[in-house]
């Protein structure tokens, strides 16, 4: 733990070393990516060409430690319910 607090400070390697290696292995820019198409062949929703643009919720969703999903709540609403919902159970 202290060798990687030294890397994400800079005290470690190079005299001159900023500890980017250390911030550069957290969750890449692809992960939200990888979520959205995990999650977005599991939305099912009958009305969907009865919406008019693209609709979008946000949600807070808690892990467990081995990924498993132990609570979602909605944050931001679409202003669809039923969008909402579908994108819940997705």
């Amino acid at each position: 733990t202290l060798k990687r607090m030294q890397g994400l400070a800079g005290a470690s390697g190079a005299d001159d070393s900023k500890g980017t290696a250390q911030r550069s292995s957290g969750p890449s820019s692809g992960y939200a990516g990888r979520i959205a198409a995990a999650v977005r062949p599991n939305i099912t929703f009958p009305d969907a060409d009865t919406v008019n643009g693209n609709p979008a919720a946000e949600f807070e969703v808690s892990l467990a430690p081995d990924g498993t999903i132990v609570g979602v709540k909605l944050s931001k609403s679409s202003g669809l319910p039923g969008w909402d919902d579908a994108a819940e159970r997705g």
